[in-house]
């Protein structure tokens, strides 16, 4: 602290502010709204694609996926915590994480949280085996990981290593091989799955699948017109906070309209 001097103006002096700075504040607040570039310097486009800034969206995922969830869960690859902080915290919650700054970022997330454990864990190419993760959980959660990826098969295995006998995976891959295109390589993915080949892909690594549910119906359209017809190569802003303005509209419109999903939503059961 260092001291100050300071003289404020006298009531004829005024404030010196006008209508004109209302309207200016009110332009800035809409526009920082809608575009989030705070987070570009700091963690680049790349990292800004996997921002918790749809939380409607991350919130119906989590939503989704909480009957099937357990006391002791794991979540692989959590990105720096999108769907994390809908996620119960029961007896334990572990999330993991590869990227560096996605661990510091997770890290001073949830430093005074006992029931939250931050570790490094890269399914790809780390094996549980022999190390603290391994046959601890009951409950996997893996959302859209697996489609960025080189070595799927070896990732399923590796994540079936961290489960118990009879342990649920809860698995979000981007669904429809045909609907390919600028969005998915922009995002980094590398496929979209089809419904029996990633029942294939589970039962290979030691799964049974229990249910498949299609999510998120109502964005095919909007991504096949953008992604493959007008081959954008990135969402705009302004279009990711009108989807998410109307994700409880169309989380509503899901439960009576069965259409295919963009995305797909696995249950699978650990073989024991």
């Amino acid at each position: 602290e260092v001291p100050i001097s300071y003289h404020g103006r006298s009531y004829e002096e005024g404030k010196k502010i006008g209508w004109k700075d209302g309207i200016s504040a009110i332009y800035r607040i809409l526009k920082y709204w809608l575009i989030d570039d705070c987070y570009d310097e700091k963690y680049g486009k790349a990292m800004l694609r996997d921002m918790a800034r749809s939380h409607h969206h991350n919130r119906w995922i989590a939503s989704a996926i909480r009957p099937y969830l357990g006391d002791r869960i794991i979540e692989v690859n959590a990105g720096i915590g999108s769907v994390t902080k809908y996620l119960p915290k029961r007896e334990r919650l572990t999330v993991t994480e590869s990227s560096e700054e996605n661990l510091e970022l997770l890290g001073e997330s949830y430093r005074d949280n006992d029931l939250v454990d931050v570790a490094r864990f890269s399914p790809d190419t780390d094996s549980p085996a022999g190390t603290d993760l391994e046959n601890c959980y009951d409950t996997a959660v893996c959302i859209s990981y697996l489609e960025s990826i080189e070595d799927d098969r070896a990732a399923l295995r590796n994540i079936a290593g961290l489960l118990v006998p009879g342990g649920r995976l809860v698995l979000k891959v981007p669904l429809h091989p045909g609907l390919y295109g600028e969005y998915d390589r922009a995002l980094g993915y590398l496929r979209r799955y089809s419904a029996p080949q990633l029942k294939a892909l589970l039962e290979e690594a030691g799964f049974a699948v229990e249910k498949s549910m299609n999510f998120n119906s109502i964005a095919i359209l909007g991504w096949w017109l953008n992604s493959s017809v007008l081959r954008r190569k990135s969402v705009s802003k302004l279009q990711l906070k009108f989807f998410d303005m109307m994700v409880p509209l169309f989380a509503f419109l899901e439960q009576y309209l069965p259409l295919p999903g963009i995305s797909l939503i696995c249950i699978a059961r650990k073989k024991g």
